[in-house]
């Protein structure tokens, strides 16, 4: 499988820093971009990642980018076997989120830090698609857009009305035992499918009509970077990063 992929991470035009983070494989990408094509091989293990920190200037700065460089780890350690690809790094996860919440104790944080994951990891044969909060990934197929994601927010599962229903009720830290939602979707993804990851930076800004329309115009490079430049048109009152990436056979 080959991808072609597009990231931009924003500060976007009310907060002063960026908690978000991403991850192109090996790159972490804040308050940058990156356009590269890449061939994923059954043998190896990639990933497609954004991740929305939560808790503050450094506390989400922090929580965002100690997930993903754990996870990098984790998928890049070849000693690793990987037998149960899904229970793996369900652990994982897992085990980040308890040290999140062990440093928040540290810091004397209470609650406060924490991140959301949400995005597509490659490992050995297997596609995974990961969700832990309410960032979200999508997919556009034949012009036509799915969220493949489910928001873990109390609106979704308790129908709390927003904005109260917004509150997460699982996430990566902040005090939660995570339970991050993984599923293998091996074989569902297809040849010029394209898949776009954001936080809510950018879906709390556009409609999904609108993220329809744009999605499907152009490049992944033009695509993300007028879904991003559309958002903080609408406001940008929060962190924006996306990644877009189209699939290819190899």
């Amino acid at each position: 499988m080959r991808l072609r992929i597009s990231c931009v991470s924003d500060v976007g035009r009310v907060r002063d820093n960026n908690e978000d983070m991403a991850s192109v494989g090996m790159y972490l990408i804040r308050d940058n971009s990156l356009n590269i094509d890449k061939e994923v091989f059954e043998s190896e293990s990639f990933c497609l990642l954004v991740s929305d920190g939560m808790g503050g200037h450094e506390s989400g700065e922090y929580a965002s980018q100690f997930t993903l460089e754990a996870l990098r780890a984790f998928l890049l350690d070849k000693t690793l076997t990987h037998h149960n690809p899904v229970s793996d790094l369900a652990l994982k996860i897992k085990d980040i989120s308890a040290c999140l919440n062990i440093k928040a104790r540290e810091r004397h944080q209470g609650k406060a830090m924490g991140c959301t994951l949400t995005g597509i990891v490659w490992v050995l044969g297997k596609t995974l698609l990961v969700n832990a909060g309410d960032s979200r990934t999508y997919r556009l197929r034949d012009g036509m857009l799915r969220q493949l994601t489910v928001d873990q927010t109390l609106h979704e599962r308790d129908l709390v009305p927003l904005p109260a229903g917004k509150a997460l009720y699982n996430c990566i830290g902040a005090g939660c035992d995570t339970e991050a939602g993984i599923q293998d979707i091996s074989g569902r993804l297809m040849e010029s499918d394209r898949i776009l990851i954001c936080s809510d930076g950018l879906s709390d800004m556009l409609e999904d009509e609108e993220i329809e329309r744009l999605l499907a115009k152009g490049s992944p490079e033009e695509s993300c970077a007028a879904l991003v430049d559309t958002a903080k048109r609408n406001g940008g009152v929060d962190n924006i990063t996306v990644i877009v990436a189209d699939i290819f056979n190899a």
